[in-house]
């Protein structure tokens, strides 16, 4: 029994190509020869033709999934309406099949630097932000304004024997820090109001029965 031919196609390289798939990242167009016919790469599974016109931007067939051998001749000749190089007759020889194996060893690695490449890019995904939680706030006590002229100036002050609300607010010692020490009720859905104990009946206005 004679020993077994190992070619590219038994590569981990190239089995990585077929599994793929899809076309892989990085890969370069067909090459035409000096009869404007393409070049295949033995073993090819994806169209590599460029769709662009001349000084635009690199841009490969759309059609990205794989082709069997036969195929993807049709699909060249008849969607891109290009003639095929005729590929040498025989078997490939074995300088022919390392020289196929580095080329899919080239073209895998570069797909998966492409990929890597992407994914270090991606930033990864974060929960929103909340920010900070919102305090329910009770109306704050509003003083009494200075009182002004109707020039917007404010009035001089009232002399000691006169009798000035706002005057004597600021200045009586009596209220200062007024309503800072009076209890505050705030309703709570579900729960009654509670009335503080120090407001007698008839400070209520009501007398008791």
């Amino acid at each position: 029994m004679g020993d077994s031919k190992v070619t590219y196609k038994d590569s981990d390289a190239y089995k990585a190509y077929v599994d793929l798939g899809k076309r892989p990242e990085g890969m370069q167009p067909f090459e035409f020869n000096r009869f404007g016919e393409i070049m295949f790469t033995a073993g090819e599974k994806y169209c590599r033709y460029n769709m662009a016109e001349d000084g635009e931007e690199l841009e490969l067939c759309p059609k990205n999934s794989t082709f069997s051998a036969d195929n993807l001749r049709n699909h060249i000749t008849r969607v891109h309406r290009k003639k095929i190089a005729k590929a040498r007759a025989g078997t490939t020889t074995q300088t022919e099949s390392y020289q196929l194996q580095k080329w899919y060893t080239n073209v895998m690695k570069r797909h998966a630097e492409i990929i890597d490449d992407g994914d270090a890019e991606t930033p990864a995904a974060t929960a929103p932000s909340k920010g900070p939680p919102v305090e329910f706030l009770l109306p704050k006590q509003r003083r009494p304004t200075w009182p002004k002229t109707k020039k917007g100036d404010a009035k001089k002050c009232p002399t000691p024997d006169s009798d000035c609300t706002v005057f004597n607010y600021f200045t009586d010692s009596d209220n200062d820090g007024a309503g800072d020490d009076e209890e505050e009720v705030v309703e709570t859905p579900g729960r009654p109001i509670e009335v503080p104990d120090s407001v007698s009946p008839e400070e209520d206005g009501r007398t008791g029965e």
